[in-house]
């Protein structure tokens, strides 16, 4: 006899776990698809003001709706980062327990939701101001731009995403091998996108990461997430149909 009280917050648990990843990896794919048009990868860093500005105003819609989604994105695979590293708790070696999990996942996803969110405001109201400014006030606002857009990208792009999300991927990656927690596909598709996500930090070390790479971990994660959704509402459906 099962526990109803019990299956019910299981249910829940599932169906709301379910529905945040997957939305957080649909979500992602909309900006892989628009962002190339506002100058992404090579805007996250070295691109001027001026010429950012331009490709805002020509590709407006492709900035605002690309970067609504992923910092919608964002939010919720944040969000499923902290369920799937709690899904792991006490299923692994102490090493890879899920305090470190937690950690990576709730630093990862808070960098890179502010970058989002960040420039999704800043950018249109800059471009407003340099439809009016002079000479010297563009100059001003150049200089703001490649301040803010450096400085966040670095934060959010090179630490929150490849080099922190890479680690939890990694380590999550690990946990799913070892518990059995969800399918072998999983942990594979967990693997590829942490590897990319590391590999795009080259740059650190003087390695261009080129116009591809960039854009393998983001979209192998996003579909891995969609994946793990599924499967947590399919579980939703199983526990429900025991209720019945």
């Amino acid at each position: 006899m099962i526990d109803k009280n019990l299956a019910r917050t299981n249910f829940k648990m599932h169906l709301l776990a379910g529905c945040v990843l997957f939305l957080g990896g649909f979500l992602s794919i909309p900006g892989q698809i628009l962002l190339p048009a506002t100058g992404f990868p090579e805007s996250l860093q070295g691109m001027g003001g001026s010429e950012a500005i331009s490709l805002f105003l020509v590709n407006e819609f492709a900035f605002r709706v690309g970067y609504l989604s992923n910092a919608i994105s964002a939010l919720l695979v944040f969000f499923g980062m902290i369920y799937l590293a709690k899904v792991s708790y006490n299923k692994i070696p102490n090493l890879l327990s899920s305090k470190p999990l937690l950690g990576l996942a709730i630093s990862s996803g808070a960098l890179r939701s502010i970058w989002w969110f960040a420039l999704l405001t800043q950018v249109p109201l800059m471009a407003k101001l340099w439809q009016e400014a002079d000479s010297a006030g563009k100059a001003i606002i150049n200089v703001n731009y490649i301040l803010l857009n450096d400085l966040l990208s670095t934060i959010q792009e090179d630490l929150g995403v490849n080099i922190l999300g890479g680690l939890f991927l990694i380590l999550f990656s690990v946990s799913v091998f070892k518990n059995k927690v969800y399918p072998k596909w999983v942990a594979i598709m967990a693997g590829i996108a942490a590897l990319s996500f590391i590999a795009s930090s080259s740059e650190f070390l003087g390695i261009p990461g080129g116009s591809v790479l960039p854009f393998i971990g983001p979209t192998v994660s996003g579909f891995m997430f969609m994946g793990i959704g599924i499967l947590e509402l399919l579980r939703a459906r199983n526990v429900h149909t025991k209720l019945l």
